[in-house]
């Protein structure tokens, strides 16, 4: 029912589904509509029995949906989908702005979401910026 409400809605910015006890499955479903929803901007679907598959369903999503800007995903049990996250942001979202995991800090996520923070879209889409902007 949530996925379905998700692909309909203009006016809710922020879902957190904080222990919903919903899987990878769900997890599916609700990546599947933000690839069409351009209001949601923060989702937390943290607390979660979501593992890989789910979390890979999220970060494929990223290459489709321009408006999120922050993904809570700790206490999931991801453990191998964090290399797809970065190379999603590193190469085709820069909208994202936070992405919270269960892993320690990592510097390299951490430079491409604060390049993110900061506009890096606005500057990438301007062509007539120069090599010392």
């Amino acid at each position: 029912k949530m996925a379905k409400a998700l692909e309909t809605n203009n006016s809710l910015r922020k879902c957190i589904m904080l222990e919903w006890n919903f899987s990878n499955k769900g997890c599916l479903a609700i990546s599947n509509k933000l690839k069409v929803n351009k209001t949601i901007e923060r989702i937390g679907p943290s607390d979660n029995p979501i593992s890989d598959p789910g979390c890979t369903s999220l970060a494929n999503m990223l290459f489709f949906n321009d408006t999120l800007k922050e993904i809570g995903l700790f206490g999931n049990r991801q453990m191998h989908s964090r290399d797809l996250f970065l190379k999603t942001i590193e190469n085709t979202n820069f909208i994202l702005e936070d992405l919270l995991l269960d892993s320690d800090w990592d510097a390299e996520m951490n430079f491409y979401l604060n390049l993110n923070r900061v506009g890096r879209r606005h500057l990438l889409r301007n062509e007539a910026v120069t090599q010392t902007e």
